[in-house]
């Protein structure tokens, strides 16, 4: 009921104001990254049909819990990222859970956008995606030094680009789309593309950010449901292009198949590809320097070597399965994470030192829901890794 109000009653002149419309964009970069290029192929795995409704509730799940957070960032006079909200609401414990939660999270994150852009810019160019990689890590270490005014600068900037980008390269692949490619639904594939899409749509550690950005504390829930909105409109809109269009076909780094379109829909496809994972980058890079910041108290250059070294170690050192990435991180890192914000919401009413703008409901039932989706998706991933 909360989310039909805020989406129905309000689209007016303020849910165009330039605050709102920044925050959504920060959203929209944190979320659209390497998840957008794994989704084709593991929805195709699965059936089209299938992949569609997971993302469906996939989307609605973290479209609560992203409330739910807001709602902990706006009763709190601190500013902290998700370990110090942890440690707030949870104790030492649930700090240091939620710190090796998240940092795995992220550095996973991290991770997979290097693989990912190597592959997108080998796919334009000559030369092997290595060397492409390092480049793009070099460049978008550098940016992050220098703090949240680029960061939301570039979201500002490049999310409506992505979002323009995914239209039209949906629509320049509807004339090649089959059926047969899409009409597919086995419930028994429901869990094959549940990992990358938990991944996908994990904009969290976005939260806080927004925040900040944010004079009118109020728009902060219709930042995050116009956020989610787009960002589902970007990912079926691809999604049904990449898969209708390539079938069995699709590559795990989705933008990479394109080629047999022709030069000028690989060139677009993999630059939208680059442009998605370099602004997540950005997002969510900014957002591990702060958990180091701000909860774990280092300088500035300690807290961006911090976040920059062990993403590129674990690259050097040979991990290359761009999909398997995705899904641990999705399937087992997030989900704690999202576990933990669900635990913390519970703790509100007893430990908040400040008044938030608005409030979620808190239901039991509903939040049961969710743990049990959750810890059913950390042990299938348990069990397949096996």
């Amino acid at each position: 009921m909360l989310i039909k109000t805020y989406l129905y009653s309000n689209i007016n002149n303020t849910t165009m104001k330039s605050g709102v419309l920044k925050s959504s964009w920060t959203l929209v970069g944190s979320i659209v990254g390497a998840g957008i290029i794994g989704l084709p192929f593991v929805m195709q795995k699965a059936g089209f049909l299938t992949g569609i409704l997971v993302m469906i509730i996939i989307c609605l799940l973290m479209t609560l819990i992203n409330l739910y957070l807001a709602e902990i960032v706006t009763s709190t006079k601190e500013k902290h990222q998700l370990t110090g909200y942890a440690e707030k609401y949870l104790g030492k414990k649930g700090k240091w859970i939620m710190f090796i939660a998240n940092i795995s999270s992220l550095y996973g994150a991290l991770v997979a956008y290097i693989i990912g852009a190597g592959y997108a810019i080998s796919a334009i160019f000559p030369g092997e995606s290595f060397f492409y990689s390092i480049i793009f890590f070099v460049f978008v270490s550098i940016i992050i030094y220098f703090g949240i005014n680029i960061i939301s600068n570039v979201e500002y900037i490049f999310s409506p680009i992505k979002l323009v980008v995914a239209l039209l390269l949906g629509i320049s692949l509807l004339s090649v789309i089959k059926s047969s490619n899409i009409l597919v639904f086995d419930i028994e594939n429901i869990l094959i593309p549940y990992g990358v899409i938990v991944f996908g749509f994990t904009g969290v550690s976005a939260i806080p950010l927004m925040n900040e950005e944010l004079k009118n504390k109020n728009n902060l829930i219709k930042s995050i449901i116009w956020g989610m909105v787009i960002s589902f409109i970007i990912y079926f809109i691809f999604s049904l292009g990449v898969v209708g269009a390539l079938g069995n076909n699709v590559n795990e780094v989705a933008t990479v198949s394109l080629k047999e379109f022709g030069s000028f829909v690989n060139i677009i496809a993999n630059l939208f590809a680059l442009l998605a994972m370099g602004t997540a980058f950005l997002a969510l890079g900014f957002a591990l320097k702060e958990n180091f910041l701000l909860d774990i108290k280092l300088k500035n250059r300690t807290a961006w070597f911090a976040t920059i070294t062990i993403p590129l170690i674990i690259f050097v050192t040979g991990i290359t399965g761009f999909i398997k990435i995705l899904e641990f991180t999705g399937a087992i890192a997030i989900a704690i994470i999202l576990i933990l914000i669900i635990l913390m919401h519970n703790k509100i009413n007893k430990l908040r030192n400040r008044i938030p703008e608005f409030h979620m409901p808190q239901s039991l039932l509903l939040k049961g829901v969710i743990v049990i989706i959750l810890l059913g998706g950390i042990f299938y991933e348990l069990i397949s890794l096996l």
